[in-house]
């Protein structure tokens, strides 16, 4: 089994910090996305603004994309607590992946479930392709739906990018940004 690497940043309504993560199905990633110290006081998601006093936290995550490697990226299954019960509705997974086809070109997917991930809800999930600090695509998002007190899953976006034919080209980067509150947040 091959040990994989990711860079996560993680920034807070106050803070930025580095965590390094070990064993991430994912290529190894290294570079910036250009959002370094850039720490969201608030963000707008689907027509509301959310801050620190709803426990925002936007992630960054980078998957160098190896040619002919394996799909890179994350799934944000549903966490749940020893002795918490699990609810009847389940929102299922939030989810930021990226194929390879044949080489060439690049298919990128995402989608926010509303989920609780790591004691947060994920709300958005968004993904953009980069290649040697620079962005080759634009940002994709999907957002969770809020409608009264019930959350519900946004759609899945996708998009795909062609890979360089140079063979001297920098390597391609998957780029994932989610942005998650606290559960309680209705």
């Amino acid at each position: 089994m091959r040990r994989h690497k990711s860079i996560v940043i993680t920034a807070t309504a106050g803070t930025l910090a580095l965590l390094l993560v070990v064993g991430v199905s994912g290529a190894y990633a290294s570079g910036a996305t250009g959002d370094e110290g850039l720490a969201p006081k608030t963000e707008v998601i689907g027509g509301r603004e959310y801050g620190s006093e709803d426990g925002l936290v936007v992630d960054v995550e980078q998957f160098a994309i190896v040619p002919g490697g394996d799909p890179v990226g994350r799934y944000f299954g549903t966490t749940v607590s020893p002795g918490q019960i699990t609810p009847m509705v389940q929102w299922g997974t939030s989810y930021a992946i990226s194929t390879e086809v044949v080489q060439l070109r690049y298919d990128g997917k995402a989608r926010a479930a509303g989920n609780i991930y790591s004691g947060l809800r994920i709300i958005n999930v968004c993904f953009w392709y980069s290649r040697g600090g620079t962005n080759v695509s634009s940002e994709k998002c999907s957002s969770a739906r809020l409608s009264g007190t019930t959350w519900s899953a946004g759609p899945e976006v996708t998009h795909s990018v062609w890979d360089s034919l140079n063979p001297g080209a920098e390597q391609t980067v998957f780029n994932i940004r989610t942005t998650r509150i606290d559960p309680g947040v209705t």
